[in-house]
């Protein structure tokens, strides 16, 4: 025989009526049948679904989020997955759209392309490195990397972004090399 969870509620509730009149005994009692008159588990169906999410969104005043679905008596994201056959995250954004403005992705991106190039020759002569590493490890504090602007130059190489912005790159090649390289050979040394 199958035992629901009412029936089950019933059973513990009655074990302990047997049991010796205590104050913990009474509370159990109590909190048992308080549990037995709830209801416990919800047959989720697509009206269910939407019946809780509106019924969320009038008490809070706002749309649900990802993050309050694992509230009690919420669907829970496998169940949205189950029944609409998307991602929870998906059908929040399609049935319950946020009222929020969504911050944008980078605190640079309302620079133009000219301000790009600005910011980099600025730092560039300042810096005078001889790599993007370098450019990085020694840029001023709050400025963009290399590849943040290269990025958002639309491009992905250094050696683009130097020539794009017009640097003075002798810095790039100033590689010491010696004026004459004399090769000996070790049996010549010995004569």
């Amino acid at each position: 025989m199958y035992i629901t969870i009412q029936m089950a509620l019933d059973i513990a509730i009655e074990a302990i009526q047997k049991l010796p009149d205590t104050y913990e005994n009474r509370q159990a009692i109590t909190r048992l049948t308080n549990l037995k008159n709830t209801k416990v588990t919800v047959t989720w169906t697509k009206e269910e679904v939407f019946k809780h999410l509106n019924k969320w969104r009038e008490q809070h005043r706002r749309n649900p989020t990802i993050t309050d679905l694992v509230e009690p008596d919420m669907p829970k994201a496998t169940t949205i997955k189950k029944l609409f056959d998307m991602k929870a995250s998906a059908f929040l954004n399609v049935y319950y759209t946020s009222e929020k403005k969504k911050k944008s992705a980078s605190r640079y991106s309302l620079n133009k392309q000219s301000d790009w190039i600005d910011i980099f020759k600025r730092e560039f002569e300042r810096i005078r490195p001889k790599s993007g590493r370098e450019y990085d490890a020694k840029r001023g504090k709050g400025k963009p990397t290399w590849g943040t602007i290269a990025r958002n130059l639309n491009l992905a190489r250094w050696l683009d972004l130097v020539k794009l912005c017009g640097v003075d790159m002798s810095s790039l090649h100033s590689v010491k090399t010696a004026d004459t390289v004399v090769v000996t050979n070790s049996e010549n040394r010995k004569k």
